[in-house]
């Protein structure tokens, strides 16, 4: 090697000496940084190490070529292949490969070399481009990267999906979806506003999309770089057209429901009767206007957790069977009536359930006010009994003429035939013909006179279980002795033993005003049909009845009369209307009819033809079968001996009481008589072989229920029989709250007489004492 080779060789590698003598001062500073500032020991010893290393290489290396390139000028180079052999420029450049990595990379030191750091390291990275692909794909929703020119640098799958692929000269944002030449300007621009705030910005477009407008939401995020600076965005596109369909169409429910819950609340508050809701605690929740109105009461009230007892009853505590407790416990609605003494008002309480995860956790309390409809209803059935007792009285007089000629012809048996027994010389088979005779004439008498106090009775108006045969017959009867002997009366009762909802007094009353009418509308004469079947109603026809379906017994009144206009036929059933003359009726008789068969849940048909005569079909539901709910009394007693003992009698008409007494002698009964409630008191302290009182009910002073309560105040166990031919009071009910034992009706034959005492007694004696 010549000088002028031997010099450049020198200075190259001093140079080189040099290069590596920089690694070996940056590596002493990195350490004595990382052991003073971070106490770092693991990574100063590391770098502390290496200084030292490179810093030695370094000498060496210098003074090396300089001791290489003497032994070539010296013309002995072989010296230094002996001396280092594998000493060249390549492992000098090797060196600062090796220490440039591991300034870029300081783990590098760890158990592997820096040339397989770096190939791993490339390893990854092609992995994480491939991660980042993969997840960029898998994103649903358009994803794309732009420049801070609009370029589209960069989109996944779904993006290509619907806006097409991208152009090989280049795709931009304002013409890809604004069809525009150029940017947008930088104060509209999203895309810049956030490289220039460095933070995401959201903006929603309409986009037009395969043929179609579509609302999207788009959220611009600057891409970081590892320097900090921002150049690109990273843009994520999200069709939210079904959700701004489906927000707006919630916030026209929403306005829907406010505006429905305004109308609601004004509705509410302008409900003419009081509603409230009701908590388990009493308290009054919420109220509308009427509420306060009807009982006095303000919002403020509500607040403060007033209780509904001290409202509407003004206590302290509820009432007892308090129905909100009720329904709080069955879960069930229930209607009850009330009545508020503070405001004397009555009520239909209406309290349903509000429930909540299957609980009842508050009520709804309606108050519907029925006091003038209560009032009403009572002064509509003050008038409806004055009525009735009116139409009573106008058929008495109708009956009186009838009636009267059949007490006459009575009376004209009972003289004729006493007569007859006046005279000498009848064998005692004629004698016994003629008291027969009589005998005869008092029952008939005894029953008819019975029939018309039924009749004319004053009661209330209730239902009451009736046999309808037996009642029917009764009015049969009546009619037979009141219509004109030109008139055949045709009657065809029911086998069935039915039993309807309606007093034996009022069903007298309609067969009775429906006979009169028929004897109107038959002044020659006529046939009078009165029969009785058991039918059946469809729901069909009770629905157009108003009444409910089921069994029900049907009354005909079947007349060949006149016959009904069709101009009048809808107003026969009106109160007061009438197509006889002044003076010849009230019109009230079908009107009373129809207002009874409606309150026991049946209904009146009528189909006339002029000239030819009318059809009236009662429809009554059937109650059962069987015996009937009324009776005259205490239940009678039955054959048995006599049983003779001490009768006290107690009676104003002498006549009677002289009667019965002989009678009640001749029997074997020890009699004691007095007129009057006050002489039988004392009589009855006076004497105490009385073994029964019988008793008049009507006399002067004291009556005979009177009488009865003194009587089973002093001696309880003395019996007590009530005889009586008239008295609107004796009802069974009544009789049983007194303690009348035993009720008989006048006239009474000797022998039931004899036979109901006796064995009265007979029962009283087997008592135990």
């Amino acid at each position: 090697m010549g000088y002028p080779a031997f010099v450049i060789n020198t200075v190259v590698d001093g140079l080189l000496s040099l290069t590596v003598l920089a690694f070996a001062v940056f590596f002493f500073l990195k350490a004595r940084s990382l052991f003073f500032r971070h106490r770092e020991v693991p990574l100063f010893r590391s770098y502390f190490a290496l200084s030292l290393g490179v810093l030695a290489f370094a000498v060496s290396r210098g003074t090396a070529h300089v001791t290489k390139g003497l032994l070539s000028l010296l013309g002995r180079p072989e010296i230094w292949d002996i001396l280092a052999p594998s000493t060249s420029g390549v492992n000098s450049l090797a060196f600062i490969i090796f220490a440039t990595t591991f300034i870029l990379f300081p783990n590098a030191l760890s158990g592997q070399s820096a040339l397989n750091r770096q190939i791993s390291l490339g390893r990854d990275l092609q992995k994480m481009i491939g991660y980042k692909d993969s997840v960029f794909d898998s994103i649903t929703s358009p994803l794309y990267i732009l420049d801070s020119a609009g370029r589209i640098l960069e989109a996944n799958q779904r993006f290509i999906d619907e806006h097409g692929p991208l152009s090989e000269s280049g795709s931009y944002c304002y013409k890809q979806f604004h069809q525009r030449d150029e940017m947008c300007p930088e104060d509209e621009c999203p895309m810049l506003l956030s490289l220039r705030e460095g933070k995401p910005v959201r903006r929603v477009h309409t986009h037009y999309v395969k043929g179609e407008d579509r609302i999207i939401e788009i959220v611009y995020s600057p891409i970081r770089a590892a320097s900090g600076e921002t150049g690109e965005v990273l843009v994520l596109e999200s069709d939210i057209t079904a959700q701004v369909k489906r927000e707006k169409e919630l916030m026209e429910l929403l306005n829907k429901l406010e505006n429905a819950n305004q109308e609601w609340y004004q509705t509410f508050d302008t409900i003419p009767f009081p509603i409230c809701l009701m908590d388990k605690s009493f308290s009054i929740v919420r109220a509308n206007q009427a509420f306060f109105t009807y009982f006095d009461v303000t919002p403020e009230d509500l607040g403060r957790g007033v209780k509904c007892y001290h409202v509407i009853h003004r206590t302290l505590e509820p009432p007892p069977e308090c129905p909100h407790i009720v329904v709080l416990n069955t879960g069930e609605k229930a209607r009850v009536p009330i009545y508020c003494e503070t405001y004397d008002r009555e009520f239909d309480l209406i309290i349903s359930p509000v429930k909540e995860d299957g609980h009842v956790a508050q009520n709804v309390h309606v108050f519907l006010d029925m006091t003038d409809i209560r009032r009403a209803q009572r002064e509509k059935e003050e008038l409806e009994k004055q009525l009735f007792q009116a139409q009573k009285l106008e058929s008495l007089g109708i009956l009186s003429g009838g009636i009267a000629h059949d007490f006459n012809n009575l009376l004209m048996s009972i003289d004729g035939s006493l007569s007859l027994l006046e005279k000498n010389g009848q064998s005692p088979e004629e004698r016994k013909r003629y008291v027969e005779i009589i005998r005869k004439a008092v029952e008939r008498g005894a029953e008819l006179t019975k029939k018309i106090l039924v009749f004319s009775r004053r009661e209330k108006i209730e239902k009451k279980r009736t046999m309808l045969c037996r009642a029917l017959n009764d009015a049969v009867t009546i009619l037979s002795h009141t219509l004109p002997e030109n008139i055949r009366i045709e009657f065809n009762p029911c086998a069935e033993k039915a039993l309807v909802l309606v007093d034996s007094t009022y069903l007298n009353q309609i067969i009775l005003n429906m006979g009169t009418n028929a004897k109107d509308a038959m002044p020659q004469g006529g046939t009078l049909r009165i029969s009785s079947d058991i039918v059946t109603v469809t729901p069909e026809e009770a629905s157009r009845r108003g009444t409910k379906p089921g069994e029900f017994a049907r009354i005909r009144v079947e007349d060949t009369g006149c016959g009904i206009p069709e101009e009048i036929r809808d107003k026969i059933f009106d109160p007061f209307f009438t197509t006889k003359g002044p003076g010849k009726g009230t019109g009230l008789g079908l009107s009373l009819a129809y207002t009874i068969v409606s309150d026991a849940g049946g209904f009146i048909t009528v189909d006339s033809e002029v000239g030819r005569g009318t059809r009236f079909d009662i429809f009554l539901p059937v109650a059962g079968y069987g015996e009937a709910d009324e009776h005259d009394g205490p239940e009678t007693a039955t054959d048995g001996e006599e049983k003779r003992g001490t009768v006290l009698i107690v009676e104003d008409d002498q006549m009677v009481r002289e009667v019965i007494s002989e009678l009640l002698t001749s029997a074997g009964f020890t009699v004691r008589s007095v007129s009057t409630g006050e002489e039988a008191l004392s009589l009855l302290e006076s004497d105490e072989e009385v073994s029964l009182v019988l008793s008049d009910y009507m006399m002067p002073g004291m009556s005979g229920f009177e009488l009865c309560r003194e009587v089973k105040r002093r001696k309880p166990s003395t019996p007590f029989i009530l005889v009586s031919g008239y008295g609107e009071d004796i009802t069974p009910e009544k009789m049983e709250e007194i303690g009348v034992d035993l009720y008989l009706q006048k006239p009474v034959r000797a022998s039931i007489l004899w036979e109901k005492l006796s064995t009265f007694l007979r029962k009283e004696k087997e008592k135990p004492a």
